[in-house]
């Protein structure tokens, strides 16, 4: 491909020759430096508040750091965190798909579900559950012509793990439900109602189109509410 003459796209050639003398002057930052200068001085400060404090004890700290203890609550951390954000994924996907249901019963009910455990704080739904029994001493299955098919004591079924676990799963679905609904109201209506004119069922319009493209709207708040849940661990003793 060959390069334009100066004339050809309406540049005389004394202007052109003139434009390609000029001096090009790199634009003054000083803004930035003065702004990345003053960053790194505080970050210095800080760092070295902390590590010349003797008050915080490093030795003992990192003596502590690998402690038997220590790696037997970061497991359970860990372990709390990937058992109810999978649990909390299932759920949320089953409420918000209720939430963009044509049955208002189901609409309903699934935002009855997000207003109430978004709106209760995790601290009172923990201590609900963990507290199950004072309310129910025995969880059991009875129906009409055959009976009671099985009978437990609350207490020997709501462990602490198992309550925790309940309890963080139920709050976080309600969040990841509405990060799921989001991300389905993102895809355009029009390809949901082209696939309906073709005769596709509604569960495989969300299986073959709406849930895959939604998938880029959902990973990144999710990954948030991952790192959040990983915190409010924390609240479980």
């Amino acid at each position: 491909m060959g390069v334009a003459h100066p004339t050809e796209i309406g540049i005389e050639p004394g202007a052109a020759a003139a434009v390609s003398r000029l001096i090009v002057v790199p634009q003054r930052r000083y803004r930035i430096w003065i702004g990345t200068a003053f960053a790194l001085l505080l970050a210095f400060l800080i760092i070295r508040a902390f590590a010349s404090n003797p008050a915080f004890a490093w030795g003992t700290a990192a003596g502590y750091l690998f402690h038997p203890s220590i790696m037997r609550g970061l497991g359970n951390t860990l372990m709390l965190t990937v058992i109810i954000m999978v649990l909390a994924i299932v759920v949320g996907t089953v409420i918000a798909i209720m939430r963009v249901s044509p049955s208002p019963v189901l609409r309903a009910f699934s935002g009855v579900y997000v207003w109430f455990f978004r709106g209760v704080p995790a601290l009172i739904q923990l201590i609900f559950w963990f507290n199950l029994s004072l309310l129910v001493r025995e969880i059991s299955l009875t129906l009409p012509f055959l009976g009671t098919l099985f009978s437990v004591r609350t207490n020997d079924f709501m462990t602490p793990f198992f309550s925790a676990v309940v309890a963080l799963s139920l709050c976080e679905a309600g969040y990841m439900a509405e990060i799921i609904r989001a991300g389905i109201k993102s895809v355009p209506s029009g390809q949901s109602e082209a696939a309906s004119a073709l005769g596709m069922p509604y569960r495989m319009i969300l299986k073959r189109i709406t849930l895959p493209q939604a998938m880029r709207f959902v990973l990144p708040p999710t990954g948030n509410e991952a790192i959040n849940l990983l915190k409010m661990t924390s609240l479980v003793t």
